[in-house]
């Protein structure tokens, strides 16, 4: 993660991260440090959703990305 979050230092576009609340592996501590350290991050948090978000839950997955890519596209 620390290599990921040091690549996104000098990102200039909004970053949407959406978290699966019973994530197995990885615990959202993780996801909210990451938005913290780059300059446009925002968080969701998904209850009820495990590891892989977009295979199992896509169409909650598009209600939050749809109006993100939305506002973002006018930046």
């Amino acid at each position: 993660m620390i290599e990921i979050e040091t690549g996104f230092k000098e990102w200039e576009k909004p970053i949407l991260l959406q978290w699966g609340m019973i994530d197995p592996w990885l615990s959202v501590d993780i996801g909210e440090s990451f938005v913290k350290s780059v300059p446009d991050g925002e968080l969701i948090k998904l209850n009820n959703v495990g590891h892989y978000p977009q295979e199992h839950y896509h169409e909650t997955i598009l209600q939050d990305v749809l109006p993100f890519v939305r506002r973002s596209g006018s930046n």
